[in-house]
């Protein structure tokens, strides 16, 4: 009969830490990019095709030179933007008392979600509820609290710089 039981192993890493997309990983934001264009720039591909249908929307080749460099700009474009808004959060943990890991890129394994996105686009890391301190802070209600304002302000100032 198998006999099992809970074990805990503590987690020395704690703190917080924000993920942007990988400049590695540039092809599949292009990639994504291409099917996740602004509203505005829809048109562009669209000028002559009657209705909104959308299997008549001719997509942007990313074969073709100029599109891939014209993907290449929102993609830097993205990329700077979404740095600057996960660099004013991590600067908002620190401000109240958190270990920062910094701003993070993960290359070796992209992360969907933030790949996936026409838009700049970030993934906060709150703390690692792997480490007791930091599965405290992220379960008291101050925690909570605190880590909402911090990334509600690090947004509210962003949205003021570059909104």
């Amino acid at each position: 009969m198998n006999r099992y039981e809970n074990v805990w192993v503590e987690n020395k890493a704690k703190g917080t830490e924000t993920y942007i997309w990988a400049v590695g990983k540039n092809d599949q934001k292009l990639s994504s990019l291409r099917d996740n264009m602004p509203e505005e720039d829809e048109d562009y591909y669209n000028e002559e095709t009657e209705g909104n249908d959308a299997d008549s929307l001719k997509l942007p080749d990313l074969n073709d030179p100029a599109e891939k460099a014209r993907m290449l700009i929102y993609a830097q474009h993205y990329f700077r933007k979404s740095y600057a808004l996960a660099t004013l959060v991590e600067k908002e943990f620190v401000s109240s008392g958190r270990t920062s890991r910094g701003v993070q890129q993960r290359n070796h394994k992209g992360i969907w979600v933030l790949q996936a996105t026409g838009m700049p686009s970030i993934l906060v890391e709150m703390g690692f509820i792997s480490n007791n301190d930091d599965q405290a802070y992220l379960m008291s209600e101050n925690g909570q609290k605190t880590i909402v304002e911090n990334i509600v302000n690090a947004v509210k100032v962003y949205l003021e710089k570059y909104g």
